[in-house]
């Protein structure tokens, strides 16, 4: 049984997350018009809004910017609350929900509500609760009935974390993805089986995976059982553990070919 079941985990687009890039100014637009007030140092962006900061944008159908004086005209901006439609963009990469909020001091913009979700390229993430993008830590992270899913293939989780470093050749801004955590309820369905656990840790770049709490490995009517799993999902390698006093169990079925979807 081979361990490609995990090997999705890697489709999510490098560049979700930028690096620490230094500050750069911030431009807000909308189609029905701009409102300012001094009394609360607040901006009001209503109709098609949009905000924009260096290779990322906000847009929704409200935008309210709070700002702090720096001796300028304008100020400096250090909270943004989307509503409506939410979308965040960087390259190739889209979030959407119905309300965001963007704390520019602390590079973290966080969506919540209707349409709760990240795509890039061929890969979508969906989530029922939250999901965060932390910008200085090159953090993605979804909450609640978390589901990311490419042709053929599809992980369930409660909570998933995407660990993102800077690619040290090629564009600015460019990041790979280097840790996969997911918790909770995980599940990894792929044409060539099923991996079930209560936590997944994953390194793409070189296909060692750590499984723990009720593992089960299932692959046509074949089937892995135990405490533990590690997996490497470029050799197709695997060993199983199980708990103290616990068993491992495996049930080979000698029926035939399985009966799982083919790869293709």
């Amino acid at each position: 049984m081979r361990a490609a079941a995990l090997a999705l985990l890697i489709t999510l687009t490098p560049g979700v997350v930028a690096g620490q890039a230094a500050d750069r100014a911030i431009e807000v637009t909308a189609d029905q018009g701009l409102e300012w007030d001094k009394t609360q140092k607040l901006y009001i962006a209503r109709g098609n809004a949009r905000l924009t900061r260096g290779q990322t944008s906000v847009a929704a159908g409200v935008l309210r910017a709070w700002y702090r004086d720096d001796g300028t005209m304008r100020g400096q901006v250090f909270r943004v609350e989307a509503e409506s439609e939410v979308r965040i963009t960087r390259g190739d990469m889209v979030a959407t929900g119905g309300h965001g909020t963007y704390d520019t001091d602390k590079h973290l913009a966080r969506l919540s509500g209707a349409g709760l979700a990240v795509s890039s390229g061929d890969s979508r993430l969906s989530a029922t609760d939250a999901i965060e993008l932390h910008e200085d830590q090159r953090l993605v992270v979804a909450r609640g009935g978390v589901r990311l899913m490419r042709p053929g293939e599809e992980l369930r989780a409660k909570v998933l974390t995407l660990q993102f470093e800077p690619v040290e050749t090629g564009g600015r801004g460019r990041t790979k993805l280097v840790r996969v955590e997911a918790e909770g309820d995980v599940r990894v369905t792929s044409c060539s089986g099923t991996v079930q656990a209560n936590r997944v840790v994953y390194n793409p770049q070189t296909g060692d995976a750590q499984l723990s709490g009720d593992v089960k490995l299932t692959r046509g009517n074949d089937r892995l059982e135990g405490a533990e799993a590690e997996i490497n999902t470029k050799d197709g390698s695997m060993r199983v553990t199980s708990a103290p006093r616990g068993r491992v169990a495996v049930v080979v079925d000698k029926g035939g070919a399985p009966k799982g979807a083919p790869c293709r």
